[in-house]
């Protein structure tokens, strides 16, 4: 039958591209036509250590791990899509062709995953990663602000030097204001460097004057 010729071709194959279509086929097919997942695992398994940054292999074990918890299987197959998006980004140097809803789906379930095995150093690089894309992106400022916090050792100074990084120029004021508010809070608590705390609050009151104090954890600052 086709699985035995795929089978085949796979054994006597010298050529890895040929070996890579093979596995690929053998998976689909053991899949689909015979709901074998054991052997579509081991197939695509078997593809992705021939070329570790296959994307069409990591997505078809994606709902199997899912399927059988296969929490740090599903973390690897998750980074494979998640690199695959950025290097494209890279090339394409569109930010905007990236910040799909698959890319957002795919970026999430991995900080989940990685959260879930206690991975906080991992999900914390891979959220700075998408504040890089995104640097208004507030919901990934709070994810970054939480993870710091429950890493070992703790991060907040490695979140405080990043957002330095971002590119204000770029950005509208009331997203400045946000990265630096931030910035003043995380320098003031947990960091309890009040000099760098000051010098972050008054940017953040000379960028947006308008904006009244209304946190308790800056108000000595003021």
């Amino acid at each position: 039958d086709y699985i035995q010729y795929l089978n085949h071709q796979i054994e006597v194959c010298h050529d890895e591209e040929v070996e890579l279509e093979a596995l690929k086929r053998r998976g689909a097919v053991a899949l689909n036509d015979l709901h074998d997942e054991m052997v579509a695992i081991e197939s695509w398994e078997r593809a992705l250590d021939l070329s570790p940054s296959d994307t069409d292999s990591a997505s078809a074990l994606l709902p199997l791990y899912r399927q059988n918890e296969e929490w740090p299987k599903l973390i690897v197959a998750l980074s494979v899509c998640y690199q695959n998006m950025l290097d494209l980004l890279k090339e394409e140097g569109d930010v905007e062709s990236i910040l799909t809803e698959e890319f957002e789906a795919i970026a999430l379930e991995l900080v989940e995953t990685q959260e879930r095995l206690s991975q906080y150093t991992e999900a914390f690089n891979v959220t700075l990663q998408r504040l890089t894309l995104n640097p208004e992106d507030n919901q990934q400022l709070d994810t970054a602000t939480r993870l710091a916090a429950l890493t070992e050792p703790r991060l907040e100074y490695s979140l405080v030097d990043f957002l330095d990084t971002l590119p204000f120029d770029q950005m509208s004021i009331n997203g400045v204001a946000s990265v630096l508010w931030r910035a003043a809070e995380l320098l003031t608590t947990p960091l309890q460097e009040h000099e760098r705390a000051v010098e972050k609050y008054l940017s953040y009151r000379e960028v947006a004057p308008s904006i009244e104090l209304g946190d308790q954890a800056l108000k000595p600052l003021a």
